[in-house]
């Protein structure tokens, strides 16, 4: 990164080039003899130079100019169509496209007329006209060299990094690009002919190989770009597998099911709709065929799941295979009953012990009223929604492996019951759903820690030294505006038995009351809790989900965002242990009741609103 990190308050040294620098530099001959396509090749022999010249070289600046465009990286499917290559957690990174915006366009398209490198050429020429669309003649100028470029890669006068030819990445990202070059020109006919010459020649060279990675690649670009009619793309892709793609039942990859996918692909574009359906079932077949090499083998549950999952989501919404997709449903079961034996607990313990004591002496030889009114407090306030983001976003810069690949959640019998997407490697990445299953987890500790080694020891010193009777707690809920009139009994009964440590009896009273308790909250402050039929002219009372759904405004205004996030998390979130769904459907194990996140409940939730 030499010459691109600068004082924050000071421009790089790079954007001090001027227009008299380029007398000073045989640009062209920088890159005599380079034969690579790759621009950041280009970059490193620039950076190379400066290894040898002086720091005070008056055309320093200008290289390193040169040298920091050449090492941004390709975005061919995206706006920039550069990036940085490299961002740091601190925000602080390499050159991006706008850091050229203004006078240093000049600059640029000076030093693009001493130019011949082809590579270097459509740099230039498309970053001057990204940055100033007015520069038609430069997008021409790229268009122009893309196509040079492709052509030389093809016929062996440039090489590819690491690759051999143009059936590669390489040459699949420079048409991309080139196709996004022309289109924002309007396509021009002669570009944009040899354009789809190219991707036609080059799918159905690539049709008579044995690469398939290279078939997807070049197959997605024929149909984007409409550069070969779709029901040829289909039938070059079935004459493939036809050539080189094992049967289903050998199972060895999931590739014979990828080829099958990209045909159906084509037939659908083509609106052949019964040859498509045709191409997904081979699809689904082979997936489950997959699925099948891995069981019994060690560690291979999860991995048989999850093709089989594969296979019958493939079939989703292909006619006249219910019965199939029947019996592949049925194969999922049998194959995720054997999901436990694989998995192996991990574990990490922390010495509470000094906190236990330390919450005992604050209990012990307390009246019933003040340790009660203790009890209340002592989980300490919900952590703000905003700083709960903000150590997810610390966590996942800081341990980056947590949270860069996507997670399936599965309940006690193998099914997956929730997905969460991968958080990226960046901090710019990660989204308010990528960064929930972090912030669970960190509440999950907390919540064990407040239950450990604070809630339920207050338990055990009041009920040890105070008999704690419903007349008391009735005293103390019929008070709460939280609690509906018509269940003080009920929420009573809840607490009490929740006090005797029968927590069976008190999860499963108190988490439904919860649903009541929010609804009689809204009421109180005015709203209407119920949906309206029309036709029938009937009303229904919202569930808490609909709540969620409907109100959420209201329900952060009267009970703060901090709480109600906490709820969801508790209570409704798939992600987290979700006592009401598992309590509602008897899902919940016979363990369950006397975990963290149950014995953190009543404290948390009711008792604390009185």
């Amino acid at each position: 990164m030499s010459g691109e990190q600068e004082d924050a308050h000071e421009p790089a040294r790079w954007q001090r080039a001027t227009l008299p620098m380029i007398d000073m530099l045989p640009v062209d001959g920088l890159f005599e003899n380079n034969t690579s396509v790759n621009a950041s090749d280009l970059g490193d022999a620039l950076y190379g130079k400066l290894k040898v010249i002086g720091d005070d070289a008056p055309e320093r600046p200008l290289i390193e100019m040169l040298a920091s465009i050449f090492r941004m990286y390709e975005t061919p499917n995206k706006t920039p169509p550069f990036g940085p290559m490299v961002v740091m957690a601190d925000g602080s990174r390499s050159a991006a496209p706008d850091d050229f915006a203004g006078p240093l366009v000049e600059v640029i398209v000076a030093v693009l007329e001493r130019i011949e490198h082809p590579v270097a050429r459509a740099r230039l020429a498309h970053l001057a006209w990204f940055l100033e669309r007015r520069r038609r003649d430069e997008g021409l100028v790229a268009l122009r060299a893309y196509i040079d470029i492709i052509e030389r890669l093809d016929d062996g006068r440039l090489e590819a990094r690491g690759e051999r030819g143009i059936l590669g990445v390489t040459g699949h990202d420079l048409l991309r690009m080139a196709f996004a070059v022309c289109h924002g020109l309007g396509r021009p006919a002669g570009e944009h002919d040899r354009l789809q010459e190219l991707a036609a020649g080059l799918l159905r060279r690539v049709g008579w190989s044995d690469d398939g990675f290279s078939l997807r690649l070049f197959t997605d670009l024929a149909l984007d770009e409409r550069a070969v009619p779709p029901e040829d793309v289909a039938g070059i892709v079935e004459t493939f597998i036809e050539r080189t793609a094992p049967a289903p039942s050998a199972g060895s990859d999931d590739y014979p099911a990828q080829m099958w996918l990209l045909a159906a692909r084509a037939h659908k574009r083509a609106k052949d709709e019964n040859a498509a359906n045709a191409a997904m079932i081979r699809a689904a077949e082979c997936y489950a065929a997959h699925a099948e090499t891995f069981v019994g083998r060690p560690h291979g549950a999860m991995l048989a799941t999850h093709w089989m999952e594969t296979a019958i989501a493939t079939l989703h919404g292909v006619p006249g295979i219910r019965e199939r997709r029947h019996k592949l449903r049925h194969r999922l079961i049998d194959m995720q009953g054997a999901i436990r034996e694989d998995l192996v607990p991990i574990s990490h313990s922390t010495d509470i012990s000094e906190l236990v004591e330390e919450v005992r002496a604050k209990f012990l030889g307390l009246p019933l009223g003040d340790a009660l009114r203790r009890l209340t407090l002592i989980a300490g306030s919900f952590p703000e929604p905003e700083k709960l983001e903000e150590e997810a976003r610390r966590s996942s810069v800081e341990h980056p492996f947590s949270s860069l690949f996507a997670a399936s959640h599965m309940d006690a019998e193998g099914k997956t019951i929730a997905r969460s997407p991968s958080g990226g490697i960046g901090v710019e990445d990660a989204t308010a759903e990528s960064l929930e299953p972090t912030i669970m987890q960190a509440e999950s500790i907390r919540r064990a820690f407040a239950a450990r080694a604070g809630i339920d020891v207050a338990r055990v010193v009041i009920i040890a030294e105070h008999r704690v009777s419903e007349e008391v707690v009735l005293d103390l809920v019929r008070h709460s505006p939280a609690v509906p009139p018509h269940l003080v009994l009920t929420t009573t009964r809840g607490f009490v038995r929740w006090f005797e440590g029968d927590m069976v009896s008190a999860l499963y009273i108190l988490t439904p009351l919860l649903e009541g308790m929010v609804r009689h909250l809204l009421k109180q402050h005015g709203h209407d809790v119920t949906t309206m039929d029309d036709a029938s002219k009937t009303q229904e009372d919202r569930t808490i989900t609909a709540l969620y759904d409907a109100m959420r405004p209201e329900m952060d205004a009267i009970l703060g965002r901090a709480v109600t996030e906490d709820i969801r998390r508790t209570f409704l979130s798939k992600l987290g242990p979700s006592l009401r769904h598992g309590v509602a459907h008897a899902l919940l194990s016979d363990g369950t009741p006397y975990g963290d996140d149950a014995t953190d409940l009543p404290p948390g939730t009711s008792l604390g609103s009185m």
